[in-house]
């Protein structure tokens, strides 16, 4: 693989990469509780005796809410758990922006590299066509 295919294939890469990270940030921002996980809990009574509750233990602000559900909350635990299997949307959001960092930080080596290369090329080709201009000169003075 040349090196133009080369630097074309990790400019693809990392648009798609872009692509597919911003495709899950507005999946994960989408779903409501996405920063929620459930919780069933007793609670007792002034008489002493325990109810059960579920509560939606969310971060919100940085802080730990407890949102009360009910006794029976049905669809809004439904949405919690699914929202909570989302979740490893996360996990491969911060996969996908360390492999963005790491395809940069070889593209920027690869790019210093190469410019090392060049300047390198640059001047022994300076160097070799001002060693055949002198050389030029002296055969023409013969």
């Amino acid at each position: 693989m040349g090196l133009g295919e080369v630097a074309a294939e990790v400019e693809r890469l990392l648009g798609r990469v872009e692509e597919v990270r911003l495709e899950v940030l507005r999946l994960l921002n989408a779903l409501p509780y996405s920063n929620c996980t459930l919780d069933y809990r007793w609670v007792r009574n002034s008489s002493g005796a325990k109810y059960w509750y579920w509560y939606a233990v969310c971060i919100v602000d940085g802080r730990r809410r407890h949102v009360y559900l009910g006794k029976a909350p049905g669809e809004r635990v439904s949405e919690i758990e699914k929202a909570g299997r989302a979740r490893r949307l996360i996990v491969l959001h911060r996969r996908l922006l360390k492999a963005r960092r790491r395809l940069k930080a070889a593209a920027d080596r690869a790019e210093r590299v190469l410019d090392a290369a060049l300047r390198d090329a640059r001047e022994a080709l300076e160097e070799a066509e001002q060693a055949l201009a002198r050389l030029k000169e002296e055969t023409a003075r013969v």
